[in-house]
């Protein structure tokens, strides 16, 4: 009877042991596939944010493009804007010829009337001079100017014209002489812009043609600029859209990479779990039939 008692008391604490074993069992079970389901999700997370990020992958290459085709637009604008203001200078610098060229005629013309006023009232000085000389001329008597002694026809005072003085002679010459000094002067001036206006004028044009073709010429080539500056200015507005989009782009790629290495640590630490749950649920499932049998 007490040996039966015993045996009734092992088999009820072996049923219990089965029991336990079972829940565990059960526990395991159920740990091990909620870590299969969230394993799962989670490598379909990474798959969802791997296809984004691959989707965005070329923005790095797509970028540093858009940044070149930018700074290549800003530079051809920078030398466009150059060019206009060689073409206004070298416009500027022929007006201003062209005004010291009409102020070097003007002065030339002055300097030439000057000229033939002096000689005029020098003709006239000098022949008065001759007549007051002949007037104290006697025959047999030496010429002060030609030492002649015989005065045939010696030259008479004029009745008719206003004789000048030294004074008004010398102050024609002087008038004269500024005059001169003053249209050499011009002269020097506007020979002066008109080599500086060529040389800007062919500097320019050179530019003009290198940036906006051999066919440009001198009066298109300030409307071509202008046109070409308009067409850069849309160009570059148009990229820094672009640009400003794709480093978004890129910062969200960076955030997707970012996310990509976060789940799969957060996965390879799920999948660490997920083992070592595995190897607990064999251990326990293996050691059920060897209780079972000694119940």
């Amino acid at each position: 009877l007490c040996s039966l008692s015993e045996r009734l008391k092992q088999l009820l604490e072996l049923g219990s042991l089965c029991n336990d074993k079972q829940r565990l069992c059960d526990g395991l079970d159920a740990r091990v596939k909620r870590l299969e389901e969230e394993i799962e999700r989670n490598e379909s997370c990474i798959a969802g944010l791997e296809e984004k990020a691959a989707a965005l992958s070329d923005t790095p290459v797509l970028l540093q493009q858009s940044e070149n085709e930018r700074e290549n637009a800003l530079k051809a604008a920078r030398e466009l804007s150059q060019l206009e203001r060689d073409i206004n200078d070298a416009k500027s610098c022929i007006s201003q010829h062209e005004e010291a060229a009409k102020d070097y005629l003007a002065a030339d013309n002055e300097s030439r009337g000057r000229k033939q006023e002096y000689e005029r009232l020098d003709d006239i000085f000098r022949c008065e001079q001759a007549g007051i000389l002949a007037l104290g001329l006697a025959e047999g008597s030496p010429c002060p100017v030609c030492g002649s002694t015989t005065h045939p026809r010696p030259a008479s005072l004029s009745s008719e014209v206003s004789i000048p003085t030294e004074t008004e002679l010398k102050d024609a010459k002087s008038s004269y002489e500024k005059a001169k000094a003053l249209a050499d002067e011009r002269l020097k001036a506007a020979q002066s812009l008109k080599g500086k206006a060529a040389g800007l004028r062919n500097s320019a044009l050179s530019a003009a043609k290198r940036l906006l073709g051999d066919d440009c010429g001198w009066e298109n080539a300030a409307a071509l600029a202008k046109g070409r500056t308009s067409e850069l200015d849309e160009q570059i507005r148009r990229l820094d859209e672009g640009i400003k989009a794709l480093e978004q782009k890129l910062t969200q790629s960076r955030r997707l990479t970012a996310d990509i290495a976060a789940k799969q640590a957060e996965l390879d630490a799920q999948i660490e779990i997920f083992m070592a749950n595995e190897r607990n649920r064999r251990i326990h499932t293996s050691a059920r039939p060897h209780i079972d049998r000694k119940s």
